[in-house]
């Protein structure tokens, strides 16, 4: 078996073993049985002397090691909670681990959890603190809370107790006494980089109208909060959401043009390499490390690094590898992190159906990139669509030509929009000059979600989830057969 495959099996092993400890509890029979699976595999080698059954062993290993580190981050989060919900009311020294969130009439803050009731805490926790606007707070700031402490609930089918859990947010302080310290532990150079993303936002609403320097802050920074509420619900209707997020277009881009713009300057391509990953990675800190962003920059970064070789990856592996590198930081992002899912199926999709629709819309126009467009659509949406209808009941059964209409041009108005609110920082009117281009794009895309949003939505009973991993058994057995039928070499190899 080759390296490539030892790596490819070896990530979906871990991937598996914490899929399945996830949704079904099944730890007794990883903890028994795994010793005497494997010993019979052992005594088989020995007779048969078939390296085959080492790979076998290491796959499985792998597997319960997934499986088992999965609900030892449970039984440490539920440890960390009982805790903290101890007593009704708590004191807690902690950090703010992110730029307070700012809401139209409070704040949100999330605190890493220092000290509970004067003693140290011995787990790895958060809070979130609604609080006020009247106060400003910082990133690496110390504050010291006292107030009654709340158990996040489910609202309206949104389990948001498992949506904070997967931060490890472990319970909610609403308005609560705060006292700062005085101490900040952030060090000048994340401070800097926080003021410089400050800075591009201001520009952003000063020189983009609403909603349009919503949508610019969503496509820069993935972060919809100045997005109005209609436009969510339009974005939603006609399953557009996913352009207000960090895609890894978004950084695939970036990366591509940091990358020439460093060697146009006259870099060696090695020096440009490196300070690529550099401002990658803080790109990364700017926009707060989220599952989504993390996972098209580790896929932009296996892009570059295949580009510094001079050689294109196996899309699938970069793509596996990429999901067990993130489950080994944070195994709780597979069951409670719906955009965490969503993300990586629309990659898989691409990887798998992609090239097939390519092949079956060859005769279809390329102007404008149109066959392109069509063929990463339907390759994405085939992938998602199961799981939006088991999370949402709703299917836009036009979602291909909003899509088709806006995807051509949002790259450059991601790039318009950041060059014309950067400018604005060294010159007002530069900026705001080069921001008609931008808003010309921004207009459009708007339009035409608004045109859109007007068909009419179909809506379904919600799925159960036995049928959701059926649908999905049926989905790989049809994508199989069409990259089998269409010779396309991307199915597991």
């Amino acid at each position: 078996m080759s390296p490539s495959k030892i790596l490819l099996f070896s990530s979906l092993s871990f991937i598996f073993g914490i899929f399945l400890s996830s949704f079904f509890k099944f730890n007794l029979f990883v903890l028994f049985l795994t010793p005497l699976f494997l010993f019979f595999l052992l005594i088989y080698f020995l007779i048969t002397r078939d390296k085959r059954i080492l790979f076998s062993c290491l796959f499985f290993i792998l597997f319960s090691l997934g499986s088992l580190y999965y609900q030892y981050q449970i039984f440490k989060l539920e440890k960390a909670k009982n805790l903290l919900f101890e007593k009704e009311n708590a004191k807690i020294l902690g950090i703010l681990t992110s730029p307070p969130q700012k809401r139209e009439k409070f704040q949100n803050l999330i605190l890493k959890i220092q000290t509970l009731n004067q003693s140290k805490y011995q787990y790895s926790g958060k809070v979130l603190i609604k609080t006020s606007l009247s106060q400003d707070f910082q990133f690496g700031e110390q504050l010291e809370i006292s107030g009654r402490i709340s158990e996040p609930k489910e609202t309206k089918g949104f389990n948001y107790k498992d949506y904070l859990l997967k931060d490890k947010i472990l319970a909610i302080f609403y308005f609560p006494k705060i006292k700062k310290t005085g101490k900040n532990f952030a060090s000048s150079i994340s401070k800097f980089i926080l003021s410089l993303k400050e800075k591009i936002k201001e520009n952003i609403e000063k020189i983009f109208p609403i909603p349009h320097s919503g949508l610019i802050e969503a496509l820069l920074f993935g972060e919809e909060e100045k997005i109005p509420e209609d436009l969510k619900e339009k974005l939603n209707i006609t399953n557009t959401r996913h352009i207000a997020a960090v895609s890894g277009m978004n950084v695939t881009l970036l990366s591509l043009l940091i990358l020439n713009f460093l060697l146009t300057l006259g870099l060696w391509r090695q020096q440009a390499f490196y300070l690529t990953l550099i401002l990658i990675f803080i790109y990364l800190f700017m926009i707060g490390f989220p599952a989504s962003a993390i996972r098209a920059s580790i896929m932009g970064i296996l892009f570059l690094i295949a580009q510094y070789f001079g050689r294109i990856s196996t899309s699938q592996r970069a793509v596996y590898f990429t999901l067990a590198i993130m489950l080994l930081f944070n195994p709780l992002l597979l069951k409670y992190d719906i955009s965490f899912q969503l993300s990586f199926l629309a990659t898989l999709g691409l990887v798998y159906l992609y090239p097939v629709f390519l092949e079956i819309f060859k005769d279809a126009p390329k102007t404008l990139g149109f066959r392109e467009n069509l063929s990463a659509t339907l390759a994405a949406q085939f992938f998602v669509l199961p799981l939006l209808l088991y999370n949402f009941g709703k299917f836009s059964p036009i979602f291909i030509f909003p899509n088709i209409l806006i995807l051509p041009i949002l790259p450059l108005t991601t790039i318009l929009g950041f060059l014309s609110s950067f400018l604005a920082i060294i010159y007002f009117p530069l900026g705001k000059f080069l921001s008609y281009s931008a808003l010309f794009f921004t207009n459009y895309i708007l339009k035409v979600v608004e045109f859109f949003s007007q068909f009419p939505v179909l809506s379904f009973e919600k799925l159960s989830l036995s049928f959701l991993i059926f649908f999905y058994l049926l989905l790989g057995l049809f994508t199989f057969f069409l990259n089998k039928k269409f010779s396309q070499p991307y199915f597991l190899r």
